[in-house]
């Protein structure tokens, strides 16, 4: 009868082998995780300067100066139909006015595609600037409904942000 010693240098060979490839699987699957976790604090930080970036342009003199401008203009029953007409005077006049309503209408126009892209979400919107997207774009469906008859597609992300933004009722903190 032969007694077997232990074993074999095979099976001693294996264990070490399938040893190292579990500790190399678990310090891969760690380095995965770590590195998802790195990328998701990489794209919130990310995503945050584009919050700060919109506030301080919200919040900036040149934007104020317009919401002056339409401010005073809709406490003299200024609407959609004298926007339309002032933008195109000011168009034809070539005004800095002109050029500074388009800007502002470009800046939701922006929002709009960050939120399209998954950048910004409609609840931060909704909850920084959402009165602020549908109350401007009653304003402006008139003047951006005769400017899509040149350019089909101007100012279509804004356009459905605020439909959907409608489409939510008012907004409540989470």
């Amino acid at each position: 009868m032969i007694v077997s010693a232990g074993p074999g240098w095979t099976q001693i060979v294996t264990a070490i082998a399938t040893a190292v490839a579990a500790l190399g699987l678990g310090a891969a699957a760690r380095g995965v995780f770590l590195a998802r976790q790195s990328l998701q604090e990489e794209v919130k930080t990310r995503h945050a300067q584009i919050a700060l970036d919109l506030g301080s342009r919200w919040d900036s003199k040149e934007t104020g100066k317009v919401k002056q401008l339409i401010a005073e203009q809709l406490t003299s029953g200024f609407d959609a139909d004298d926007l339309y007409r002032f933008m195109k005077v000011q168009e034809e006049l070539n005004s800095n006015n002109y050029y500074r309503l388009e800007r502002f209408a470009n800046f939701f126009e922006e929002v709009a595609i960050l939120w399209r892209l998954d950048i910004l979400s409609l609840e931060w919107i909704d909850l920084t600037l959402g009165d602020s997207v549908t109350g401007y774009w009653r304003i402006w469906a008139l003047a951006v409904a005769s400017e899509q008859n040149d350019y089909p597609r101007a100012y279509e992300n804004w356009q459905k942000l605020a439909a959907e933004l409608s489409g939510r009722g008012p907004s409540s903190p989470s």
